[in-house]
């Protein structure tokens, strides 16, 4: 079975590199050459090889072999071989070379810009140009071409290598990250998208200066959408500009025109990277300091806001019934016998039922009303616009629902129920004076034998 599945991804790995490298063959090769402009094999390769390490290399010899067969014609079947072996075998070496670089600098992906210099220096620009180095020489021993031909081949291949790279990792790897990236592409990316098709289409059919709007539309796309929508985009964008380049333009290998749209795909394809990588790392620093906020204010058991965020909302509170007419109240709610579950089923369940209760009476009360964690099994609840004899029914309405529905506590019904004291603010009360009020009314209902709502409907702190 062994060797079943080894020969599954020999095919897998090997056909793929075989059908990309067809692929540029036939949409981006001036005749009568079989040189592409883009070589998208060169972005399979090492994506293979950082995934799956060094048993990759044989397949993709042997598909690089079966791909570069056709156009490298000899009178002797031996020398046909020998000159196609050695293309092999430089495609071959690339794969290593940058694989290995990608698993060297990349372990835990492009976090920062250095890492991005690095990759691009070591796993593509410097591998792609030995590759191209390579072919150029062995076209040239070959006969295949003049030495100067040669030279100007060998610099081709390298861009449209370099090109194939930066088209294709980017998309693998996003793919591969797809579920860890927040954020999806919005109705602006579309329309982007759409316009940036259009632009090339029309810088053929219409007006060549027309491409240069495609960089903005581009740039736009890398704001509205995560990154592997954008590396979609921008690598069908340039597929289709260079598919059109060969067609409509009629290059011949190495030309200025050729050397032009290699340059251009290049540079607008490293400036969406770039871009894109900053944009990437920019939500990233968001959303962890978002994240850190969040914990930094909220109780990590039941989500609510904690001590210190409850406080800031009842000065601002207090401060906004100090300047215009209205009501608000507080609330302190503490669980009947909380420690007699947690003796009873254990510190876990206690947590259990904190959690179920906080999600009950935030389900129970309006948006409007903020619930918070005070500590332990005591919770604060703002009622704005709420005075005393209105929050003393909604309080007992609570308390009532939540006496009559069981929580599950270890695999038991068990009835949880809780005290309420009730404050009301007036005009010269402060947040201090609030709460010691809630707390001497929570007092008294526990006194008074739990399981109830205490509230004096007196205005006590009136002037």
């Amino acid at each position: 079975m062994l060797w079943l599945n080894k020969a599954k991804s020999w095919i897998v790995w090997g056909g793929s590199y075989f059908l990309l490298a067809k692929f540029s063959m036939l949409f981006f090769a001036a005749e009568p050459s079989n040189i592409a402009l883009l070589w998208l094999p060169a972005g399979l390769g090492p994506f293979l090889f950082y995934r799956y390490g060094a048993g990759v290399l044989a397949p993709i010899f042997l598909a690089s072999l079966g791909a570069n067969f056709s156009g490298l014609s000899q009178d002797s079947i031996t020398l046909h071989l020998f000159h196609t072996s050695i293309s092999a075998g430089a495609d071959t070496l690339f794969v290593l070379l940058a694989g290995t670089a990608a698993r060297h600098y990349l372990t835990q992906g492009i976090n920062r810009p250095r890492q991005l210099f690095m990759a691009f220096l070591l796993g593509c620009l410097l591998p792609t140009g030995l590759t191209g180095s390579i072919i150029g020489w062995q076209l040239w021993w070959g006969g295949y071409l003049a030495a100067g031909s040669a030279q100007a081949t060998a610099v081709s291949i390298w861009l449209a290598d370099m090109l194939g790279v930066l088209l294709v990792i980017p998309v693998l790897v996003a793919f591969a990250r797809r579920k860890e990236e927040a954020g999806g592409f919005s109705p602006g990316w579309v329309i982007a998208t759409l316009l940036t098709f259009g632009l090339i289409l029309a810088s053929f059919l219409v007006a060549h200066w027309l491409l240069f709007l495609v960089i903005p539309a581009l740039v736009f796309i890398v704001f509205g959408s995560k990154s592997l929508y954008t590396y979609c985009t921008m690598g069908l964008s340039l597929l289709i500009y260079n598919a059109l380049a060969v067609r409509f333009n009629h290059l011949e290998i190495v030309s200025p025109e050729w050397l032009e749209v290699l340059t251009f795909s290049i540079s607008v394809s490293f400036a969406v990277i770039v871009l894109s990588v900053q944009q990437r790392m920019l939500r990233y620093e968001s959303g962890l300091r978002q994240e850190w906020q969040t914990r930094a204010s909220h109780d990590p058991l039941t989500g609510l806001p904690n001590r210190i965020v409850l406080m800031s909302l009842l000065q601002h509170e207090v401060e906004r019934l100090h300047r215009a007419n209205g009501s608000f109240s507080i609330a302190m709610l503490d669980i009947d016998h909380f420690k007699r579950i947690n003796d009873t089923y254990g510190h876990a369940a206690g947590d259990a039922v904190l959690i179920e209760f906080s999600k009950r009476i935030d389900r129970m009360t309006r948006n409007a009303d903020v619930m918070g964690r005070l500590g332990g099994e005591e919770f604060l609840l703002l009622l704005p616009e709420t005075d005393a004899v209105s929050a003393h029914h909604v309080l007992d309405n609570l308390r009532a629902r939540i006496a009559a529905d069981p929580f599950e506590v270890s695999g038991n019904q068990v009835k949880v129920t809780f005290s309420t004291g009730i404050a009301q603010c007036f005009r010269n009360s402060s947040a201090k004076s609030l709460l010691e009020e809630a707390d001497q009314h929570l007092y008294y209902a526990k006194q008074a034998g739990r399981n109830r709502v205490s509230v004096m409907a007196r205005k006590a702190c009136e002037s």
